[in-house]
């Protein structure tokens, strides 16, 4: 009775998942669509989280600096969605005025950046350093936080000219009071907005979709699909549904030491899928 019970369960939950892939389509969004959601909540974002972080972590002025082509990873989660990399040299700075003034938030900068003030007028002032200089002179913050960092790739956007040319800028008595913005970068990509974890739903309903397509049995035959052709079929749906992944999907098989032995005797190809094997993603 459960052994009957169990495959009734699975089956509810595969037929489930079927109805979904069968409608991927209609859960993804146009690109104009993804571009308007993703600019609303990094709005979102940027108005209820920056300035509980940046207190909770003692950091008054938080200073990012990228350059087109060599991206600060926690920039590129600021910036409108429509950007492939920053502009030249952009800066996105922080500004915290206490609790009830709030967070400025400046961009010293080209050309614009979302809803960032525009804090830079190159006709006016040629040098962008001396502009920046001015801006945290004036603010006179009790620490300056930079996205350097021993410990977390994403949270070392800075390169080595934009940190020496920073530090070139600033008067002594503020280049000693600069901090790695490490916890505070981390607190930014690590936490999740309520809006975020409603779109969450519709991402994982995609996910799982995705993934029934790719190991039901009109997808894996037996003795002929391989662990590539697996993989580069979730790559193409992917491509083909207007999605991105961050990394390339990776399909294990586990099987049997028994199957091994089979498989090893009959000299047969390991990479190919048979009866019996537990296929993992």
């Amino acid at each position: 009775m459960l052994r009957i019970l169990l495959i009734a369960l699975l089956s509810q939950i595969f037929s489930f998942n079927f109805v979904q892939a069968d409608d991927l389509k209609d859960l993804v969004l146009t690109q104009r669509e993804k571009n308007n959601l993703r600019n609303s909540i990094t709005e979102e974002r940027i108005e209820t989280l920056i300035p509980g972080l940046m207190r909770r972590e003692g950091i008054d002025a938080w200073v990012l600096i990228a350059r087109e082509y060599n991206d600060d990873p926690v920039m590129m989660t600021m910036v409108e969605a429509h950007r492939f990399t920053v502009s030249r040299r952009t800066v996105l700075m922080f500004l915290d005025h206490g609790p009830e003034k709030g967070v400025e938030r400046l961009t010293i900068s080209r050309w614009g950046v979302g809803s960032f003030k525009p804090s830079w007028v190159p006709e006016e002032e040629p040098d962008q350093w001396k502009r920046i200089s001015e801006i945290l002179s004036e603010f006179n913050p009790k620490k300056i936080g930079l996205n350097y960092s021993d410990n977390f790739s994403i949270t070392d956007g800075i390169s080595h000219t934009q940190m020496r040319d920073f530090k070139a800028a600033l008067p002594a008595e503020l280049t000693s009071r600069i901090v790695s913005a490490e916890r505070l970068s981390i607190g930014w990509i690590e936490t999740r907005i309520p809006s975020e974890m409603e779109i969450y739903k519709d991402v994982m309903k995609i996910a799982h979709g995705i993934i029934a397509e790719a190991f039901s049995a009109e997808n894996i035959k037996p003795g002929i699909t391989t662990r590539q052709d697996l993989l580069w079929w979730m790559r193409q749906r992917i491509h083909d549904l207007t999605l991105v992944t961050w990394f390339h999907p990776e399909i294990d098989i586990e099987r049997s030491d028994r199957s091994k032995r089979e498989i090893a005797e009959g000299n047969l190809d390991p990479d190919v899928i048979y009866k019996g094997d537990h296929v993992h993603t």
